[in-house]
This record gives structure tokens, C-alpha cells and sequence, in this order.
């Protein structure tokens, strides 16, 4: 019987992560996995968490990834560092451990600009991505500014409380996005919906927060090239986009559900396939 994989979040419209998955179980060997979408609001994960614990494996997207990780049995480091899942994998026990492959994804992408997290960081958001991004950045002892809107206020002080019992001397501020200081930032991180498939006309900050940033990286996916992404190409700002991200973790996914491996060679055909091909017309 073909093993079942899935991806839970909410909404899916915008997710290439059939086709991807997909791909990847063929690589590797099994061309009968099973992948499939389950759009899932917020208040069905409790009553649908039975069946969704009869998978093999599964990834977590928003809204999801917090809420999850506190139904593990099991943390992996990477989402215990992180206080959120993204890939699940049912053990032969049937307990489920949590993983964050998103650490990997991210830091693979952030390879490809010219600042790294050792220095000033300016972070948007404070959902599941956002607190991967900032913990690393923590981690690496850069100096993190997080940016949110004034409803997300309590929840970023609280991320950052987190990050300051884990590193006491971490060097972490919380604002309010519409109050970001004005001075140079090394590295913008974009970790909000804002500017995602269908609200392509939408940036979370103007150009004159935009210009403070030595480079960008989006979180987005879809499209590949957010707005925000190509101001800040127009002002010569370098920027990296949320695909090759969403490479990355997936193929980690897929090394932690079979142990299986992928060549460089791979990676970079697959980040040739869908960078760019997402169907999403932007001007």
C-alpha cells in the first residue's frame, strides 16, 4: 500500500508543494507515495488531528506550525530551537516527532547574499517563520531588531522573552512596523504574508524603511519576486526569495522521513523548475 505524506495549513492556493514532494518521492526511488493538500482552518486541527497522526509524515505551513509543535511526542533540536514544526514523520511506534526544516531552508538561501546574521538585523513578523529566523540570528550573535504590527506587540515580546532565557546576553528589541528606527540595517528578513499570492500589490513596509537594508531576504514564495523584492532590486539592494527555501526544507523533509540523499546537482534543477514558473503575473 502507498505510504501517505500531506501538507497541512490554511489556505493552499497558493502552495506548490504537491508537485514538489512529488518530484522528490520520484528521485529518490518511490514513485508511489502518496502527497496531498489538506486545507485545514485553524479550529479542525484538534477534531482532524486523529487522522491526520494515521500519516506517514506531513509539513506544517501558517497557520499550523506553533500549534503543532505542542502536540509532539517528541521534539527534534531543530524545533526545539525554533518552538515550532514544520515536518512531522510517524515513527515505527506510531509517536510523532517534530522537526523544523525551515532552519535548513533559510540558512542554505542566506548563503546566496552578501551579509550574514552575524550583524544588524531587522526581522518583520513574529509567527512560526519569524521565530526560526530570529533564534537563528540569536544564535549566530547578530543584532536583532523585530518589527510587528501593534495587535502582534504581546506575541513579540513574548518571542523575544524566549530568545533572552535561551541567550541572556542576546542583543533583541521589539517595534511596532510602522515605528522602525531610523538607521542601517545589514539583513531585512520579510517573514509576513504580506505581499503573498493574491495580494501581490501589497508591501509591510514603505521604501523609506526599505532603503535602511543592506539586503533582503522574503519568505514569500509566490510570487518569486514579491513586490518588495523588486523595489529593493531598483534601489540595488541585493534580495533572495522564499524558493529556494522551500527547496531546501523540503528536500531535508525528505532525508528525515527516508534517509534519503539528493545531489547539489538535483537541488539546483529543481530551483531551476520553479523559480520563476509560478504563474503569478506581477509588474
Amino acid at each position: 500500500m502507498a505510504r501517505q505524506f500531506g501538507l497541512i495549513g490554511y489556505p493552499l492556493g497558493h502552495s506548490f508543494s504537491k508537485e514538489l514532494h512529488e518530484r522528490l518521492f520520484a528521485l529518490s526511488g518511490d514513485s508511489y507515495a502518496a502527497y496531498h493538500m489538506l486545507e485545514l482552518p485553524p479550529n479542525r486541527l484538534e477534531q482532524d488531528w486523529a487522522e491526520l497522526s494515521r500519516l506517514d509524515g506531513f509539513n506544517v505551513t501558517l497557520p499550523h506550525k506553533l500549534l503543532v509543535y505542542r502536540k509532539m511526542q517528541r521534539h527534534a533540536l531543530s524545533a526545539r530551537q525554533c518552538g515550532s514544526v514544520n515536518t512531522v514523520k510517524r515513527e515505527p511506534d506510531g509517536s510523532l516527532t517534530g522537526y523544523n526544516t525551515d532552519v535548513v531552508g533559510f540558512l542554505r538561501t542566506m548563503e546566496l547574499l552578501p551579509h550574514t546574521l552575524r550583524e544588524r538585523v531587522l526581522l518583520l513578523g513574529c509567527g512560526g517563520a519569524a521565530h526560526m529566523m530570529a533564534a537563528q540570528t540569536v544564535a549566530q550573535g547578530g543584532s536583532l531588531t523585530v518589527a510587528v504590527r501593534p495587535t502582534a506587540l504581546e506575541r513579540a515580546e513574548t518571542m523575544a522573552n524566549s530568545l533572552r532565557l535561551l541567550s541572556p546576553d542576546c542583543r533583541v528589541r521589539v517595534t511596532r512596523i510602522d515605528r522602525i528606527p531610523r538607521e542601517p540595517f545589514d539583513v531585512l528578513l520579510q517573514a509576513t504574508p504580506c505581499g503573498m499570492y493574491p495580494n501581490i500589490d501589497q508591501t509591510p513596509i514603505p521604501e523609506s524603511v526599505l532603503e535602511q537594508a543592506g539586503c533582503l531576504f522574503d519568505a514569500i514564495y509566490r510570487p518569486s519576486e514579491t513586490l518588495l523584492m523588486r523595489m529593493a532590486r531598483k534601489m540595488g539592494i541585493p534580495t533572495a526569495g522564499g524558493m529556494p527555501m522551500l527547496i531546501y526544507q523540503a528536500v531535508a523533509a525528505h532525508e528525515i522521513w527516508d534517509n534519503a540523499r539528493y545531489s547539489n546537482e538535483t537541488v539546483t534543477v529543481l530551483l531551476n523548475d520553479f523559480t520563476g514558473k509560478d504563474g503569478v503575473q506581477t509588474r
